[in-house]
């Protein structure tokens, strides 16, 4: 092969990582006490843990967890792979052995780049304590002409806000626009993705979008894939979901592709169900 060829070759192979890459990734576990151990390994150890992926995710990292009914998130602004401070966060995250706990490493495509990691974002309202993390690119237009003015300004972006619109973050408008979709519908929160979800995809059309998030209140974990690769495992014996952008490592069995356009549902010692955001034909 000459040199030329296997530089073209290169090329198309480094491209490819590059707009794998592109979309952050994340990682979510809930089950009665999570074993530190499956925190640690997942996260820091495996091959294909988000500590490894930080090296193509550098905008930053999160570890967080519920403590009753507060959420406790610890950032970074530095990539994964390089800041010791992840390492800690982790251990200290994993030897409380949490019933509900998430990661998220960020190539940052929207808004505000040189800050700490801001997924998951945090939102109180309506008594609970909400945080979400999103893995893609949303066209920011689309989201605000969905939440509306009058909702926009009485919930308005909290994280970027020193230059709107051009400052906030997709993933935040994404949160307040199923916010209101979950408020719309009464608090059923199945119910308002659903519609919300649908209603966002058809407004997007054929212009593509990356819609993959996981929602929590602190009990319970839903999740949505759509366009970037998602993958969970669910073991029984332990009563432990796990989520993630791409699986960890490669045990056999372990893992199962996530179903596209459809809103998992994870929550304490229940096998995971799956609820299609159309009706099926």
């Amino acid at each position: 092969m000459t040199k030329k060829i296997f530089f073209i070759l290169w090329i198309i192979f480094f491209i490819g990582i590059c707009e794998n890459s592109w979309a952050c990734r994340f990682w979510a576990a809930i089950g009665k006490e999570i074993p530190a151990p499956i925190i640690e390994q997942q996260l820091l150890t495996d091959e294909y843990s988000l500590k490894s992926l930080g090296r193509i995710n550098r905008n930053g990292w999160s570890v967080g967890y519920y403590e009753g009914t507060n959420a406790v998130v610890y950032r970074g602004k530095e990539s994964a792979d390089k800041d010791p401070a992840f390492n800690k966060a982790v251990k200290i995250v994993s030897e409380l052995r949490p019933s509900l706990v998430g990661s998220h490493i960020r190539q940052a495509a929207s808004g505000c780049r040189d800050v700490v990691n801001p997924h998951p974002f945090i939102i109180e309202k309506n008594g609970k304590v909400w945080v979400f993390g999103h893995n893609g690119v949303i066209a920011k237009n689309i989201l605000i002409d969905l939440i509306q003015e009058d909702y926009l300004k009485k919930n308005p972006p909290s994280v970027c806000t020193d230059n709107p619109p051009s400052s906030w973050v997709d993933t935040e408008l994404y949160f307040i626009y199923l916010l209101k979709m979950i408020e719309q519908y009464k608090g059923n929160v199945v119910e308002g993705l659903r519609k919300g979800l649908v209603a966002l995809e058809d407004k997007i059309g054929g212009r593509g979008g990356s819609l993959n998030f996981f929602l929590s209140d602190g009990e319970t974990l839903w999740v949505f894939r759509k366009n970037n690769s998602l993958s969970y495992s669910y073991d029984r014996d332990l009563g432990v979901s796990i989520v993630s952008s791409m699986p960890p490592n490669n045990k056999e069995g372990v893992w199962q592709d996530f179903p596209q356009d459809v809103v998992g549902i994870f929550s304490l010692n229940k096998t995971p169900r799956f609820e299609p955001i159309r009706s099926l034909p």
